[in-house]
């Protein structure tokens, strides 16, 4: 498989016309969604290269790791909006914290399931929202993305 990708990266390089983005985000805009691989956001979102940070982890939650790209984003970069994007059937909903970490042979990483994804959603951007770390001028919002019909539902 990784044989495969390194072929399709070499047909990828040779068309390839240098990368005049910018690296900050000209939306001024931060994305925080799940790591499923049947979520898009720059093409949900309607966002080109170079227009948004994108940050994604298991269930998007606001880690230390987050937080972290979250000040150097906003801090340095001039983002001031952060959408915090959960989704219909994630695999960390309704799920048992202690017999997820059995499964996975890691029982001591926390991986902050849950059961109400709306709830989830607006825990996360509380999390952001309380943060002494972060500008108080952000304007953070959260979604819930529908992977059944691919529309964005406001929760927060």
């Amino acid at each position: 498989m990784i044989d495969d990708i390194l072929r399709a990266n070499q047909a990828h390089a040779k068309d390839f016309a240098a990368n005049d983005a910018p690296s900050r985000p000209t939306k001024q805009l931060v994305v925080l969604t799940c790591m499923d691989a049947r979520l898009r956001p720059e093409e949900f979102l309607g966002l080109s290269l170079g227009s948004a940070h994108i940050l994604r982890n298991a269930g998007a939650v606001v880690t230390d790791d987050v937080l972290r790209s979250l000040v150097l984003s906003t801090r340095l970069m001039g983002t001031k909006q952060v959408l915090v994007i959960g989704h219909t059937n994630c695999a960390l909903e309704g799920v048992d914290e202690v017999e997820l970490g059995e499964r996975t042979r890691a029982g001591e990483l926390q991986f902050h399931v849950f059961d109400d994804l709306e709830g989830h959603v607006q825990a996360q951007v509380q999390c952001i929202e309380s943060s002494k770390l972060l500008p108080d001028e952000i304007n953070v919002r959260g979604f819930v993305y529908q992977v059944e019909d691919g529309l964005l539902r406001q929760v927060v």
